[in-house]
């Protein structure tokens, strides 16, 4: 059996964890139908700034389409 897992990540400065995962989801929206397979939270400090990060693991259902190599907007 072979396995195929696409991902992506969205970032925010600061803590508003509401705007990013509507960020996600817009993002996902673009890419849809996918097969969310794990989303994973991330939280650090630069320069006295907080970052939020959330990436997301998914796979397309059926065949990846041909704007799948690129970015997200």
């Amino acid at each position: 059996m072979e396995w195929t897992c696409h991902h992506f990540s969205v970032s925010h400065k600061g803590n508003d964890v509401a705007a990013l995962m509507e960020s996600v989801a817009s993002s996902l929206r673009q890419l849809a139908p996918v097969d969310v397979l794990d989303i994973t939270f991330f939280e650090s400090f630069e320069n006295n700034t907080e970052n939020i990060t959330m990436t997301v693991y998914f796979d397309f259902e059926g065949p990846a389409p041909e704007a799948a190599s690129k970015p997200i907007e």
